[in-house]
């Protein structure tokens, strides 16, 4: 690499005095990069300055909109958890014995595989089922409704299943 001196020249110009002007000549011994026309390489501090606000305008809104998706998968996960938890217990409750109006009010949770995830379940015989019974001899019917709670976001969050159960 090649350095070039450039506006070194005598400070007086008397042939005789060898003194230089050192403070122009110590920023000029660095090695000049110009481009193919001769201009300067490199970027000015305001230049630099500049840019960096520009990228932190789009930086800023962007790991935020990543933090807001990584929260939503979370709270989608807990939903399908306990969609899938409702439906199982749903069943669970289809295939034993025809349910009572006694066993309504009826709570619990899904043990240690689920902690704070818990179940409520409630049976309701409403008008139109007493109806139905009197007209069809035989048949007993009950609504069985049941929510499904969990913790989300400093919350309780609740889903609700309703079926009917005819005998």
């Amino acid at each position: 690499m090649r350095t070039t001196i450039r506006h070194l020249r005598p400070a007086t110009h008397d042939l005789r005095s060898t003194t230089y002007d050192l403070r122009r000549t110590i920023c000029d011994l660095r090695p000049a990069k110009t481009g193919p026309r001769g201009t300067a390489l490199g970027f000015t501090l305001l230049e630099v300055v500049v840019a960096m606000a520009i990228l932190a305008l789009f930086i800023v809104p962007l790991l935020g909109a990543i933090s807001h998706s990584l929260n939503s998968i979370g709270a989608s996960q807990d939903r399908m958890t306990a969609l899938r938890l409702a439906q199982d217990k749903m069943t669970e409750i289809e295939m034993m014995k025809f349910p009572e109006a006694e066993e309504s009010g009826i709570k619990g949770d899904f043990g240690k595989d689920y902690p704070g995830f818990s179940w409520e379940m409630d049976l309701i015989k409403s008008f139109e089922i007493e109806q139905l019974e009197l007209l069809i001899p035989g048949i007993q019917g009950m609504e069985v409704h049941l929510w499904v709670h969990w913790q989300e976001g400093g919350g309780t969050r609740s889903l609700k299943l309703a079926t009917l159960i005819l005998n």
